[in-house]
């Protein structure tokens, strides 16, 4: 696993365990702990050995864990091992793993000629493109909750906590590209021709799990302060801010929260009476600081 790679400042960020093309893309991530049923424990062995490319086979390995769960004789254990197969399997099916994301994510935070905004901006375009048009909100909302589920009530270190990070943070993306286009060069352009104050609010709305933005941002940095050390560590708190941002920015442009002080430009101070260009440059800012 690599944690001492820079952490790049945008809503995202776990590196995990490379792989090799065809190879098994979650060896080693599940180990069996004492007292494990032999019916989970063959579960696990069972997703551990699949081909990156089995998609049918992490369907599989979904339905079968999905069944497991219901197993009241399951050890807490076994749950939480059981949880990860389900969170992996939901994703991997429609091609997509949290491994190559950060693979991909790891190539960039080593780009010294980069400046960190022009990372920052090369990471959301690099996750919104990860998500693929099978990759479902709903899918993402599965995957997390049991990334969610399996590491309830434990703040150890793991590769769980980890994908949990990333799953959340993956929500976080997924909601904003359904409300904004964020250009590769940074700027945020609005979608059904709303005005950028109706945008906020929309990208603020909870989802069908009662989950926010800012919820996801509150799972992803638990997630990632549970899994991460030193400057990774500090630098995944500010997926936490730049989600409480846009919140206070809607709430300063609604007339419903306290004047809010564009991070870019200390001048643009954001009230109920400020111009929709104003509003969206403090947005630019948000996204791109």
């Amino acid at each position: 696993m690599i944690k001492s790679k820079r952490w790049i400042p945008i809503l995202i960020g776990a590196l995990l365990l490379t792989s090799g093309c065809g190879s098994s893309i979650f060896k080693g991530l599940l180990k069996n702990p004492a007292g494990s049923s032999s019916d989970a424990s063959a579960l696990k062995e069972q997703h551990e050995n699949r081909s990156s490319t089995d998609t049918n086979g992490f369907k599989e390995d979904k339905l079968q864990a999905i069944e497991k769960l219901k197993d009241p004789k399951l050890t807490t254990e076994d749950k939480k091992a059981v949880n990860v197969v389900l969170g992996e399997s939901i994703l991997a099916e429609k091609g997509v793993t949290a491994i190559d994301i950060g693979t991909k994510l790891a190539d960039l935070s080593t780009s010294s000629n980069k400046t960190a905004s022009e990372n920052a901006k090369n990471a959301f375009s690099l996750l919104r493109d990860s998500l693929s048009d099978k990759v479902t909100s709903s899918d993402l909302r599965q995957a997390a909750k049991a990334f969610d589920n399996a590491t309830a009530s434990d703040n150890t270190k793991s590769d769980a906590q980890l994908q949990k990070g990333v799953t959340n943070a993956l929500l976080i993306v997924d909601k904003v590209n359904t409300v904004f286009t964020v250009k590769d060069d940074g700027g945020v352009d609005l979608k059904n021709g709303q005005t950028v104050k109706d945008s906020l609010s929309k990208v603020l709305e909870r989802d069908p799990s009662g989950n926010s933005i800012v919820d996801y941002a509150s799972h992803a940095n638990d997630g990632f302060q549970n899994s991460l050390n030193g400057d990774s560590k500090d630098q995944a708190e500010k997926l936490t801010t730049k989600t409480q941002q846009i919140q206070d920015l809607q709430k300063a442009a609604t007339g419903i929260g306290p004047s809010f002080v564009d991070p870019g430009d200390s001048s643009n101070v954001i009230t109920s009476l400020s111009s929709d260009e104003a509003i969206q440059n403090a947005l630019n800012h948000i996204i791109n600081k």
